[in-house]
């Protein structure tokens, strides 16, 4: 179940930089701006962080070939963001 629980961690962290993206685009104070592209660094992080911690603990090779595919289309997202 840990794992579930992380997947659904890193689901809401990205539906929040999604949220904080689009509150960046749609405001126009700077100091608004910085504080949720704070926001979005520390979801990220925390994402980063979360799938680390899947890394080590995924056995199954389907599951690790899934995996890979976030993480390799992971920097890709955050550029587009």
């Amino acid at each position: 179940m840990l794992k579930v629980n992380q997947f659904t961690e890193i689901k809401d962290n990205l539906n929040d930089i999604a949220r904080y993206t689009r509150n960046v685009l749609i405001v126009s104070d700077p100091t608004f701006e910085d504080g949720e592209k704070k926001k979005i660094a520390d979801r990220r992080a925390a994402n980063a962080e979360l799938l680390g911690k899947l890394e080590k603990s995924i056995t199954l090779p389907k599951s690790k070939e899934y995996l890979k595919t976030i993480n390799d289309t992971r920097s890709t997202y955050n550029q587009t963001l």
